[in-house]
């Protein structure tokens, strides 16, 4: 029997555990953003390759009240990638932005 399985942690918790460290390591920024999220939103956001991602996907979730499901729908449809790569650049000025701190 595991050690992780009699406390009560499967791998894949573990694994989530160790992914969510590794993309939020910055206190502050877990703290700011990742506060105001339920861990469903963040288990959609640690899925995300892109750091800059991450950052847009906490944002818009936070700012535009997003539901866990509209979220998905963004990530799942490269919400991102497709306002960076929108002709309309007037549109998309505020979206490469520094978290600050």
């Amino acid at each position: 029997m595991c050690l992780f399985s009699t406390l009560g942690f499967s791998y894949g918790n573990l694994r989530d555990f160790r992914q969510f460290y590794l993309i939020y390591s910055n206190p502050k920024i877990c703290y700011i953003m990742c506060s105001k999220l339920t861990w469903s939103y963040n288990g959609l956001i640690m899925r995300v390759n892109d750091a800059n991602a991450h950052c847009f996907y906490l944002k818009e979730a936070t700012q535009q009240s997003w539901s866990v499901r509209q979220l998905e729908r963004n990530i799942n449809t490269l919400y991102y990638q497709r306002l960076l790569s929108s002709k309309d650049k007037n549109g998309i000025d505020g979206i490469i932005f520094i978290i600050e701190i």
